[in-house]
């Protein structure tokens, strides 16, 4: 069954430094959520920190998606420039 992201956004545009998929994965004592199990609890930390290379990594990339996002806006978004016209 696919998930129901109509509650839970994955990735945060507004503020992508707050993205779920950011904070889930990043220790508690870094700001983050570290809800990242083993299934005994071992808690695992896919992301040692802000500064981590693969954190900075996912996060430009969720910035070069907003970034995407704004440069074409859709009718419930500012910029929004009306449909172009039939070929």
């Amino acid at each position: 069954m696919p998930a129901d992201f109509s509650v839970a956004r994955p990735i945060n545009f507004s503020n992508p430094a707050f993205s779920p998929a950011l904070t889930a994965h990043l220790p508690e004592k870094m700001g983050g959520r570290g809800i990242s199990r083993t299934k005994d609890g071992k808690v695992i930390a896919p992301f040692t920190g802000p500064d981590d290379p693969r954190y900075l990594r996912m996060l430009r990339a969720i910035e070069a998606g907003k970034e995407l996002s704004l440069s074409a806006p859709r009718a419930d978004m500012p910029g929004y420039k009306g449909r172009t016209s039939e070929p």
